[in-house]
């Protein structure tokens, strides 16, 4: 039913294993080591924190079983998921009156447990664009000019010029497979200088905003890279107060671990860095 290059089949083992992304996505602890070698031989490394508008909602289905075959993924895996995202269609429910059913042709759901997976795989190769183009930051001959995790992207290099050359790389790369970057959202820090920049970076035209203090998966760095961690610390203990007073005399300790895991421990994400 469907023309399909022939590709080696996986199946027999778990499918997470076979879609290899590349190893500077999720690399929130590369970042700030990266950052931080640089800095302590008296280097300035500038950043730019790229933000893609709804990017999970706006994966090409087509684009992304191409990027698919061309991993060698197994081909049974591949037609399964194109038999499912060709049987997917929506409609809108407007008190309790259902509309007419269309075809969702792009998008994967968030929150989905395969979701991830495909998305680091859709926009796995604009690092290895940017590995090739030269430009980023190298420790020793290591490529570490690139971190991505699902739709945030960030960039070092220690020249604008080259920063600059990276943003456009991920423009074009955006242009080519509907991921649409917000410069709005998006922002530059220079990490090592506690002096205001005075060069502009562009995304798609678009100046990006110069910060201070960059948010990156939740975690607040400042521009000698340490961490401030007080807006989180101050959430999980707001959290923890609200489940004390709703559980009240009446506490259930497995109730109350529970909710604890559930609302306080993820403020506290990347806190180990």
């Amino acid at each position: 039913m469907y023309a399909l290059p022939a590709v080696r089949s996986t199946v027999s083992y778990p499918i997470s294993l076979h879609m290899n992304s590349d190893d500077l996505q999720y690399g929130l602890f590369v970042f700030n080591e990266s950052v931080r070698y640089f800095i302590r031989r008296g280097s300035r490394v500038h950043c730019a924190a790229l933000d893609a508008s709804k990017a999970f909602d706006k994966v090409l289905h087509f684009g992304l079983f191409y990027k698919m075959v061309s991993k060698g993924i197994s081909s049974m895996f591949i037609k399964i998921l194109i038999y499912w995202y060709s049987q997917l269609h929506g409609a809108v429910l407007w008190k309790s009156v259902l509309g007419e059913t269309f075809w969702i042709q792009f998008g994967v759901r968030q929150g989905g447990v395969l979701s991830p997976y495909l998305f680091s795989l859709y926009v796995d190769d604009v690092i290895t664009a940017l590995r090739n183009s030269g430009y980023g930051i190298f420790v020793g001959i290591i490529f570490t000019g690139c971190i991505l995790y699902a739709d945030d992207i960030i960039l070092l290099s220690c020249s604008f010029y080259c920063l600059q050359k990276m943003v456009n790389i991920c423009a074009a790369y955006g242009a080519c497979w509907d991921i649409k970057f917000n410069s709005v959202k998006s922002q530059c820090i220079s990490f090592g200088n506690c002096q205001p920049s005075t060069f502009t970076v562009t995304l798609n035209e678009s100046p990006i905003q110069w910060t201070h203090k960059l948010k990156y998966l939740c975690c607040c760095f400042n521009q000698n890279c340490t961490v401030d961690y007080s807006n989180s610390v101050q959430k999980f203990y707001g959290n923890f107060n609200i489940i004390l007073s709703a559980l009240d005399h009446n506490r259930n300790e497995i109730s109350a671990v529970h909710l604890v895991k559930s609302y306080c421990i993820p403020s506290l994400y990347g806190c180990e860095i």
